[in-house]
């Protein structure tokens, strides 16, 4: 029941992010001795700090784990939570990528949620998660990670494990069904299945190693990490 709570709020801010990032207008300049709200598009610089936080608190969780584990560990449920909360909260920085102003409040969010940035590293972890979301297709990377976490404490391989003894099940029973046939129309039943557990064993596969080349740009980030 938690994990499906969990989930909900992170799918929440994931449709937030999707919808507030549909227009962008004019950033608020600010002139000498005139203090304004800086905003960018239609996310100001609030709630810029905001999704920094939360960035900031699922990069320290997956840290954590990763000092624990000497690997960020794609199949423990935990650290598939946390990876689904970082891309919802930086799903943004791909349509911001250049906006200093949105960088910048990022970057103070990431400082408060944090205990592994600070103002040394907070601009350089923050531009490279920018250019990871840059570089990922954030929409499947994000319906990847809510698929393997609706499988609860399931590692990839016994997710993969699973739906290929359903397809197979499947299969044996609609092969046996296919013995009153005849025999050209029990070689197509028998071909239609044979590519239907090929089709499910690829986007599993795919599923899979979008998920694990997220983990290893993540790793890749933790050096930045203060000592």
């Amino acid at each position: 029941m938690k994990t499906k709570v969990i989930l909900a709020s992170l799918l929440t801010v994931a449709m937030l992010s999707s919808c507030s990032a549909l227009s962008r207008t004019t950033s608020t300049s600010s002139t000498a001795n005139t203090t304004t709200t800086a905003t960018t598009g239609t996310v100001d610089a609030t709630q810029a700090v905001n999704y920094g936080q939360t960035a900031g608190m699922a990069l320290d969780n997956l840290y954590t784990q990763y000092k624990a584990d000497g690997k960020l560990d794609a199949s423990n449920i935990n650290n598939l939570i946390n990876m689904l909360q970082l891309v919802n909260s930086c799903s943004q920085l791909k349509e911001y990528k250049t906006d200093k102003s949105y960088l910048t409040s990022f970057a103070k969010g990431l400082i408060v949620g944090s205990l592994n940035v600070n103002q040394n590293n907070s601009m350089s972890v923050t531009n490279q998660l920018a250019g990871l979301m840059s570089n990922t297709n954030t929409q499947s990377l994000t319906s990847a990670l809510t698929g393997m976490v609706q499988q609860g404490t399931q590692t990839t391989g016994s997710a993969l494990s699973s739906v290929l003894a359903g397809a197979l099940s499947n299969a044996q029973t609609k092969t046996q069904n296919t013995t009153t046939q005849t025999s050209q129309q029990a070689q197509t039943t028998a071909s239609n299945i044979g590519n239907t557990v090929a089709t499910t064993a690829n986007t599993v596969g795919t599923v899979a190693s979008s998920v694990s080349t997220a983990a290893n740009s993540i790793t890749s980030l933790f050096s930045l990490f203060k000592k």
